[in-house]
């Protein structure tokens, strides 16, 4: 077995003789044989052991053998307790999933103080196989069926094709001494009802199994890497950047097919799952605006797009002061306001487009302030009159509803404030009040880029 881990190391460059390792350890079969064979090809490790607290003194027996081994040995031993009962209850989390996000925090830890390079765990092949059994049974896309990895960041897991049977003649052929975990006996677990009840008639079918799904891992794997070339193509392809978001025209998906598997693929890594993909597909067919949110980010449905934006961003309020005389003001990353005041006679041509806006300077009261409008802002849109020829005051979310403004630009629409009152809908109308008159000296010019 020596040489089939070390090859193994190697071919999946798990890590490198002379790295600093953390092992960790139960005290199980699994862990034993991880430890005396890293030990045997001299590699460097501390072995941590997390005490779960789950089954009493049994519990206390494991940490309490493990440390001995260690003191035996003259190894490294580091050890933390929890109370996973108590914060189960107390965060309404499962046994198992608290446990393995407690253990993988600890190791995180440690890793880092202790200046190590990698954590190493026992997993071995039946436990790969148990793991995609039981994401089969639950649902699972490619990334459940290729199964575990054998290097994720900074774990690695040296043992990940070796069989449960090679183990077991490791333990005898070595003596290895090791701790036998009761509760992996028990039905209580899914895990080990696949374990005990499945696996059995499994093997029965088909005796070579570990052989086959041992295939069966590494062809996946290859697979799962000509999938992540097709899906980063598509994504360069369907998502592009604007303003901070990431655009995809749902005209262009409709003729290329649209494909569940892809479209999960795509907002996967922006936290939406599988169920939220069939509703976007679906909303997709409706006219309507609508909007889906993930813990981090919202994709908004638009006529023409699905818009995909960091809710950090959407939900962040800037207010941007511009003092008298300022010349630029860049505005994050989206766009620049240049000003300039000239006097009335040294106006020599307007630009009229709706990125250019000239103010009476005397009419403003500094400092302007630059922010995103909000629900109650209401204007003068210049060119809208009364009857009577006074100007006409207009809710801006009715302003750009009525200009047919998109929900996302709509969303992203900024004014200038002077005083109280808006004096610029920026890229669409200045304000009537702010207008230049035949009594204007002074006249603000901005350009927006």
């Amino acid at each position: 077995m020596l040489e089939q881990v070390q090859s193994f190391i190697k071919q999946e460059a798990l890590f490198n003789t002379g790295d600093r390792l953390i092992l960790a350890s139960s005290g199980g079969k699994d862990s034993m044989v991880l430890l005396d064979v890293l030990r045997k090809l001299d590699y460097a490790f501390i072995v941590a052991h997390c005490n779960y607290n789950l089954r009493g003194a049994e519990s206390e027996a494991d940490l309490v053998f493990l440390k001995k081994y260690c003191e035996c040995h003259q190894l490294d031993f580091r050890s933390v307790s929890f109370e996973t009962s108590r914060i189960s209850q107390e965060q309404k989390r499962s046994i198992q999933d608290l446990a393995r996000s407690l253990r993988y925090n600890w190791l995180e830890e440690i890793r880092k103080e202790e200046k190590a390079q990698t954590i190493v765990t026992a997993h071995h092949l039946q436990d790969n196989i148990e793991t995609l059994l039981f994401k089969l049974a639950k649902g699972t896309g490619i990334k459940g069926i290729r199964g575990i990895l054998p290097k994720q960041r900074y774990i690695a897991r040296p043992l990940l094709q070796v069989s449960l049977e090679e183990i077991q003649q490791y333990i005898k052929f070595n003596e290895i001494e090791y701790r036998e975990d009761s509760s992996n006996l028990t039905l209580k677990y899914d895990r080990n009802k696949i374990r005990h009840q499945v696996l059995g008639p499994l093997k029965e079918i088909n005796q070579g199994l570990d052989a086959t799904m041992k295939d069966h891992f590494n062809r996946w794997n290859d697979i799962e890497k000509m999938h992540d070339i097709i899906v980063a193509e598509w994504r360069q392809k369907l998502l592009k950047p604007r303003k901070g978001s990431f655009f995809i025209s749902i005209k262009k998906l409709l003729h290329y097919g649209v494909n569940y598997s892809l479209l999960f693929e795509l907002f996967r890594p922006y936290g939406f799952n599988a169920s939220d993909v069939t509703d976007l597909v679906q909303g997709m067919q409706q006219s309507d605006v609508k909007v889906y949110l993930s813990k981090e980010y919202r994709i908004l449905k638009d006529r023409k797009f699905l818009i995909v934006t960091p809710l950090k961003q959407i939900f962040k309020a800037a207010r941007y002061p511009i003092s008298k005389g300022s010349k630029k003001l860049k505005v994050e990353n989206d766009f620049t306001l240049s000003f300039s005041v000239k006097t009335i006679n040294k106006v020599s041509k307007i630009n009229k487009k709706p990125s250019h806006a000239y103010l009476d300077a005397s009419k403003l009261s500094y400092p302007l302030i630059l922010r995103k409008w909000k629900t109650g802002d209401y204007f003068y849109p210049i060119g809208l009159q009364k009857s009577s020829g006074k100007p006409s005051k207009k809710n801006i979310g009715k302003f750009l509803r009525d200009q047919k403004i998109s929900a996302f630009d709509k969303e992203n629409t900024w004014v200038l404030i002077s005083g109280e009152r808006i004096a610029w809908v920026l890229a669409h109308r200045i304000d009537d009040r702010f207008k230049i008159t035949s009594n204007t000296i002074e006249v603000l010019a901005i350009s927006q880029k």
